[in-house]
């Protein structure tokens, strides 16, 4: 995720820089609303698309759901620490309802991946071991 946001950032400051011309806009896809966006399943991971409604905001694909990009305020709560020989891994609560852990390699700390989903918080290392990561 903190990847997708560096990439956006770059993406936009870029073009706030350059000369605009209707030769070198960035187009983004537009869906009428969040429903129409959502019956969207086959987009690859980190397609980004712009939703038109009274919304509008931007979301971000993660390889299973849309993910709006600039939440105005987003809340993490309960950051746990666990680890094993291999990783480390940081599990937060987003907003009361949503979770997402992220593993660091422990030699590469560079080597970064996540997993995320909805309902209780996984915070025991077998669970966290368990997940899917991307």
């Amino acid at each position: 995720m903190k990847k997708t946001i560096t990439i956006l950032l770059l993406i936009f400051s870029c073009i706030s820089f350059a000369q605009l011309d209707k030769n070198s806009l960035l187009v983004i896809p537009v869906a009428s609303n969040l429903a129409e966006l959502t019956n969207i399943t086959t987009a690859n991971v980190g397609s980004i698309a712009y939703v038109n409604d009274t919304s509008k905001e931007l979301y971000v694909y993660n390889g299973s759901s849309w993910i709006k990009v600039l939440d105005n305020s987003p809340v993490i709560t309960n950051e746990v620490l666990v680890e094993d020989i291999d990783y480390i891994y940081v599990s937060v609560l987003i907003n009361g309802t949503s979770w997402m852990v992220t593993r660091y390699h422990r030699i590469d700390i560079n080597t970064e991946t996540s997993a995320m989903g909805t309902g209780t918080q996984p915070t025991a290392l077998a669970a966290i071991a368990a997940l899917t990561y991307n």
